[in-house]
């Protein structure tokens, strides 16, 4: 599973435990990634989304422990579940600024390399430890930030 097509009708990634490709595009036509669905998966580095895909939500510990370097988030991610990209050691890119992200998990990128931050005003609520061991991190926008709480709903 090097690729999924936009001519393929997939509508749920489960468990891909042990896949061997490093680019993964996800289409519009898949409507949820379970939790795990990457766990592990040290080959994949770059997942890329349909520009008009909308997904919401970023399940737990969906893409950890993975070799992920780069993923772009689709516009309408809300919620990056606890421990998302745990120890996604090679993660050095990730654009939330681009996002309608509201919620950021407990440990969600927790040992990631990610080196800048730009938050959009979007942003309601960062769990505790969400950024523990990210050592590579320098940079860290909140100037567009006005709503931040220390708790929000976030069942769907």
């Amino acid at each position: 599973l090097d690729e999924i097509t936009k001519d393929q009708k997939l509508f749920c990634i489960n468990n891909l435990l042990g896949i061997e490709g490093f680019y993964i595009y996800i289409p519009e036509t898949v409507q949820k990634i379970e939790e795990e669905a990457f766990i592990d998966c040290e080959n994949l580095e770059i997942v890329e989304f349909h520009s008009s895909y909308l997904l919401f939500e970023i399940t737990s510990f969906c893409f950890a422990f993975s070799g992920l370097k780069t993923i772009n988030l689709p516009r309408s991610i809300e919620i990056i579940r606890d421990s998302s990209f745990y120890f996604c050691s090679n993660l050095k890119n990730i654009d939330l600024y681009n996002t309608n992200i509201k919620y950021i998990g407990h440990s969600a990128f927790s040992g990631t390399s990610i080196e800048k931050l730009v938050f959009p005003n979007s942003i309601q609520c960062i769990e505790n430890h969400a950024f523990e061991n990210t050592n590579f991190l320098k940079n860290v926008d909140f100037s567009h930030c006005y709503k931040i709480k220390s708790s929000i709903n976030i069942n769907r």
